[in-house]
């Protein structure tokens, strides 16, 4: 309840701020040595998405993104990551309220509702892959381990043990839509947690579905490009593919050696798909420390992002560059954009 008066209040807040032009005003007024990076993930045709099992946090409907890309080339001006590393190294002029579009992971939907999008506006992206999971049926752990728990749900209580395990005997009251809801939220609270737990809580799940005579094979449409969409977006007039390393596993749970393995294979991977060598990193999940930003520069990369949020400015480390988040929840209005953009809330 709270926190629905908590968002009541910041829709009104923005709305009143956009209606009064107050929110135009400090755009135009942004300093002229400031960039925004704006973060994506998945654009999808409508919300809630049923058969989806990726977070909240990083989806947007097409709609809002339609949104979003009109503002953004009404207001600001649209540059590549190219464009950003050369006013960065002061190869060329500053240019005022500069935003660059990001996207992380490589989902199927990038290229058939995002692209659209970006073509009709003329708005440049960059879209980082992970390499490993390019043009295969697999699916980060999150998706892979809720996918499970719907087929056991669906097994009713005979599934009662795998949600008593987790915590989340409530999810077998459930209907269909409700589950799926909650089973995100499940997912969500592991994220923290070591891989190899992750992992053998997977393994346990698929040990009761086999024993079951159960599978997840049709559940979730939670998919990954394949190589022939990957070199349609980069031959596109508006996309550049970079590298979000190979198996997305967060680099700073890896030593040396296996932080550099990461970034070898995903620069051999583009190399050899597109013909094309990656100059720009995404660092999976954001996790970065001195380790890994000094495997990137030896690596070859000239620009690295994270997930802190916060703007770009001259003098900031290249391999330590922040961005802002963008997913449906707040985004969905002009006011809401903008202030999510200006980081007002």
């Amino acid at each position: 309840m709270l926190n629905a008066v908590k968002t009541g209040i910041k829709q009104l807040v923005a709305a009143t701020l956009w209606y009064t032009g107050v929110l135009r005003i400090a755009t135009a007024l942004l300093p002229r040595r400031r960039a925004v990076v704006l973060m994506y993930h998945r654009v999808l045709p409508a919300l809630p998405a049923d058969d989806v099992f990726s977070s909240d946090a990083i989806v947007v409907s097409a709609a809002t993104f339609d949104r979003h890309l009109r503002l953004l080339r009404r207001l600001f001006r649209p540059a590549t990551a190219e464009q950003l590393r050369a006013m960065l190294a002061g190869e060329t002029p500053w240019v005022p309220r500069t935003c660059v579009v990001t996207f992380d992971d490589g989902w199927f939907d990038n290229v058939e509702h995002a692209l659209p999008a970006l073509e009709r506006y003329g708005v440049p992206a960059t879209i980082f892959v992970a390499t490993d999971f390019v043009g295969t049926p697999h699916t980060f752990w999150q998706e892979r381990l809720a996918r499970r728990l719907l087929a056991a749900w669906r097994l009713g209580a005979k599934a009662a043990p795998v949600f008593t395990g987790l915590q989340a005997t409530g999810v077998l009251a459930l209907d269909e839509r409700a589950a799926r809801a909650a089973i995100r939220g499940v997912v969500t609270q592991f994220k923290a947690r070591p891989r190899a737990e992750i992992d053998e809580i997977i393994a346990r799940v698929e040990e009761f579905l086999s024993a079951s005579g159960s599978s997840a094979s049709g559940v979730g449409d939670d998919r990954f490009m394949t190589w022939p969409q990957v070199d349609a977006l980069r031959r596109s007039r508006v996309i550049a593919v970079e590298s979000h390393a190979h198996s997305h596993r967060p680099l700073t749970s890896l030593d040396a050696s296996g932080v550099a393995r990461e970034l070898s294979e995903s620069k051999r991977a583009l190399r050899e798909r597109l013909s094309s060598e990656s100059r720009f990193l995404a660092y999976p999940n954001g996790d970065h420390d001195d380790t890994v930003v000094g495997a990137a520069r030896d690596a070859g990369f000239a620009l690295a992002f994270t997930t802190v949020p916060g703007f770009v400015s001259p003098g900031d480390d290249p391999l330590r560059l922040r961005r802002i988040n963008f997913a449906e929840q707040g985004t969905q209005t002009n006011g809401g954009f903008l202030c999510r953009l200006l980081a007002w809330f």
